[in-house]
């Protein structure tokens, strides 16, 4: 008999997928505050201004105008709103 060449068997091969994940993270932002502490504010033309979370204390307002201001958290603590108009703030 002739030599006949040895028989090879491949061995099975397995594809896995690639798998991926989503991970869902929500982050919360805090406001970035607004420092006016003891700033001299004397009739601000402040109409509509975003105030909110802003730290106010000891400021000077005096006949400042803040007409439909959003003073939302805002830290008024000292403040001097003499004559200030506060309407729709």
């Amino acid at each position: 008999m002739a030599d006949s060449p040895p028989q090879t068997t491949a061995a099975p091969t397995t594809t896995t997928a690639p798998t991926t994940s989503t991970i869902a993270t929500t982050t919360t932002i805090a406001p970035t505050p607004k420092d006016l502490t003891g700033a001299d504010l004397t009739y601000a033309d402040l109409t509509g201004a975003d105030l909110t979370y802003a730290n106010l204390t000891y400021a000077n307002l005096t006949g400042a105008d803040l007409t439909g201001a959003d003073l939302t958290c805002a830290d008024l603590t000292g403040a001097d709103l003499t004559d200030a108009d506060l309407t729709g703030a």
